[in-house]
């Protein structure tokens, strides 16, 4: 907890430290994948922030692959391969955050997450491809339809995941609900 009240205030070095430390003395430990979890959002917070990008990516890359590597089928691996994804965005390499974001596990419950951020990925691509002149009118339209089944996946995903649940509807559910309504709107404009 202390960790990552460090990561809000900024102090990342500190926040992936703390969580080196915790996973090097008790990796077997329940809360070692969260603290995995936190390093790679601390290492993303430097990434993003970074005047000069490659070092920090690096770094990103690092931690994020040894979180992969050691709790492969956990939703923290989930959130590491979704950093990297965001990390990408920030450079503008669409391609590769799509590799990041359908590397998330189907059966993840960072799955729907995964599909949002993919979605919105078509979406961009969509919309370059669409005001390039002489763009193919076919591969405009896939990637649209692309980004419309991604977002809407993820709607349906995490509408699954809130089921019954008394919790409050999260941002990102927000955010795709609006995606997928400006998108079918926009889709029976198109016919």
């Amino acid at each position: 907890q202390m960790a990552y009240a460090m990561l809000m205030t900024g102090k990342t070095d500190y926040v992936i430290n703390t969580c080196n430390e915790l996973i090097k003395e008790n990796p077997n430990d329940p809360l070692s994948p969260q603290a995995g979890a936190l390093k790679v959002q601390a290492a993303l917070q430097v990434y993003q922030t970074a005047k000069d990008k490659a070092e920090p990516l690096t770094k990103l890359k690092l931690v994020a692959d040894e979180v992969i590597r050691q709790w492969k089928s956990r939703p923290e691996a989930d959130d590491a391969r979704i950093a990297l994804g965001q990390a990408m965005l920030v450079t503008s390499d669409m391609d590769g955050a799509l590799l990041h974001f359908d590397g998330v596990l189907k059966e993840s419950e960072r799955f729907p997450q995964a599909q949002y951020y993919s979605g919105t990925v078509f979406w961009r691509k969509y919309l370059v491809s669409k005001s390039t002149k002489g763009a193919d009118p076919k591969q405009v339209a896939d990637l649209r339809t692309k980004a419309m089944e991604r977002v809407s996946n993820s709607v349906s995903g995490q509408e699954k995941q809130l089921k019954g649940t008394e919790l409050q509807m999260p941002k990102l559910l927000l955010d795709a609900r609006l995606l997928d309504r400006k998108s079918t709107r926009l889709n029976s404009s198109h016919r």
